[in-house]
């Protein structure tokens, strides 16, 4: 053994014990500590020692308060859970240096149903009462730090009366019910800094009027909605608007054309609005049908022309090669971004009597693919007619979208696609998207080998970017607002 060895081995066993964790510097602990979630804090490591119980209130790790799980979590909270929660936000007061605060709050009273109806109401008002003393607490302990609110349960009633007045310094809120209704109390009027909305509801959205007035964005998502509510005309300065409209008929949206500053439209699982061509000062649009059964949005040729001022358009189970679509879409002269998929939850072509349709080849160009900057099209179609890209001259942006490409037959029709995109004067990113709008569940829109070809193309070509969706579930936000950007 060499000296040096010796010398170490010495040091080893003559070495005195750790040293123990009470030396550890706050600094470190309370890095270490950040890996942890809240409820793992609070559940032991504020037990450890008074050192490790003030590290876990250290404003650094509560300038994100996020309490509760997902929606997909089985983890009910009762009465005394909810009840001890209040109490801990009024004894320890986190709330004061948060910025964001995210609250996911599943109550038992929504899915038991195995009580006598008597026993079941009781139990939901108190659960209600102990969800607006929550509340209570969270809007007398926040401070002018906290600008985002998103707060999601799962009982009969949620409603924003009594807590609202504390968080004048609010700009982004969230709230939803999973289960019942949600009810906009008067107290919401005074939250005038509030620019970003969310709003979801199984059974309705009640008090509708008692919206902030200063929203410039807006999400409605009403399951059991049937009209789109006409007191979304106070909103002077909305400029975009999502609506989740699964049960609204073409009639319903009368409302659309009372918006005159919106400039960016999202309809999810919708039909077409009667009152879409009056909507002339609109700048973006996407719309799907993939949930509709008439599916296809009948009669969007006709209406598309008279919105002369989109710049971007993003359609949902609409092909490109549907008759009339290609004039229409002529006729606007401002487009530049587009995103057209036809296909149905990750099938390349919408499925007929059990059989895939496929797109034609040997597609003419249409002349607007020229002026475009972005475009998304099915990789079916692509590949089937290359010359489409060649003929986009100014395009910078490319989707890929669809499950198409996965077919061994296409091996030389991807080759000659991949040649176009290495000659492509303007090209800077190849993105592969997912045809469901914000869902991420579908299969990759190509095969291993072909995405190493595009990898390859990437170090080859340093100013071309491949983007990857990701594996998990995206939100509307990653997948749409980039497209939308002005």
């Amino acid at each position: 053994m060499s000296k040096q060895r010796r010398q170490q081995k010495h040091r080893s066993n003559t070495a005195g014990p750790p040293a123990p964790w009470g030396t550890l510097p706050t600094e470190l602990l309370v890095a270490i500590l950040g890996h942890l979630t809240l409820e793992e804090r609070h559940r032991a490591a504020v037990c450890v020692s008074k050192q490790w119980h003030d590290a876990c209130y250290t404003p650094a790790l509560l300038c994100k308060l996020i309490i509760g799980r997902g929606w997909n979590d089985d983890d009910s909270w009762g009465l005394p859970r909810l009840e001890a929660l209040c109490a801990w936000l009024v004894r320890r007061r986190p709330v004061q240096h948060a910025d964001s605060v995210w609250l996911s709050l599943f109550l038992p009273t929504s899915t038991n149903h195995e009580e006598p109806a008597e026993e079941l109401s009781q139990a939901a008002v108190q659960e209600r009462e102990t969800l607006a003393a929550c509340m209570a607490a969270v809007s007398a302990t926040a401070s002018s730090r906290l600008r985002s609110l998103e707060l999601f349960a799962d009982c009969t009633v949620l409603t924003t009366a009594g807590w609202p007045p504390g968080l004048t310094a609010l700009t982004s809120l969230s709230l939803g019910n999973s289960s019942g209704r949600l009810s906009l109390s008067p107290e919401l009027r005074s939250l005038r800094g509030v620019l970003d909305l969310e709003l979801y509801a199984m059974e309705g959205i009640e008090e509708e009027h008692n919206l902030p007035p200063g929203v410039t964005r807006l999400s409605w998502d009403e399951l059991a909605g049937f009209e789109l509510p006409y007191q979304l005309s106070s909103l002077r300065h909305l400029r975009f608007l999502e609506v989740s409209c699964w049960k609204m008929q073409p009639g319903d949206f009368g409302a659309l054309a009372e918006l005159t500053s919106l400039r960016h439209l999202m309809l999810t699982n919708a039909c077409l609005p009667d009152s879409l061509y009056r909507l002339t000062w609109l700048r973006s649009l996407h719309m799907d049908a993939f949930e509709r059964q008439q599916g296809l949005l009948p009669g969007l040729e006709g209406t598309l022309p008279a919105l002369q001022q989109l710049t971007a358009l993003a359609l949902g189970d609409v092909p490109l090669w549907r008759p009339g679509l290609v004039a229409a879409l002529g006729a606007l002269p401002h487009l530049h971004r587009l995103s057209l998929a036809s296909a149905w939850r990750g099938y390349s072509g919408r499925l007929h009597g059990g059989k895939r349709t496929l797109p034609p080849a040997d597609m003419p160009a249409p002349a607007f693919l020229g002026r475009l900057t972005w475009l998304g099209l099915d990789a079916d179609l692509l590949v089937r007619n290359p010359h489409l890209l060649a003929a986009a001259t100014q395009l910078q942006h490319l989707w890929l979208l669809g499950d198409g490409l996965q077919r061994g037959a296409y091996s030389q029709p991807w080759r000659r696609l991949m040649k176009l995109v290495r000659q492509h004067p303007r090209l800077r990113s190849v993105s592969l998207r997912p045809s469901h709008d914000s869902c991420g569940y579908v299969e990759p829109v190509v095969t291993c080998s072909q995405r190493r070809d595009l990898e390859a193309l990437q170090r080859t070509h340093p100013h071309l970017t491949f983007n990857d969706y990701p594996a998990t579930p995206m939100s509307l936000d990653d997948l749409w607002l980039p497209f939308f950007a002005e």
